[in-house]
């Protein structure tokens, strides 16, 4: 099974790729996932610091949407999509 470990810091109303270190990932450095083959996606939501986000933070959310696409086309329909 593939296991994709991702960071992001969410300190706003969109969160960003970064690496275990807080750093923005490039497009280049993106994790991938292989159609056809089981993946376990670890999402680590951390704040502007690096740290975890707070389990109160998280608890206080109204609303979220995970989305995941192979592509920046907001126009076309995302592969994965949850409310």
């Amino acid at each position: 099974m593939q296991k994709i470990t991702v960071y992001l810091r969410c300190n706003d109303a969109k969160a960003v790729l970064v690496d275990e270190y807080n750093q923005t990932l490039s497009s280049a450095n993106t994790p991938a996932i292989t159609r056809g083959v089981k993946c376990d996606l670890v999402l680590k939501l951390i704040d502007s610091n690096g740290e975890p986000l707070a389990k109160e933070t998280i608890e206080s959310l109204v609303a979220w949407d995970f989305v995941l696409a192979n592509d920046w086309i907001t126009t076309t329909v995302p592969q994965i999509r949850v409310f």
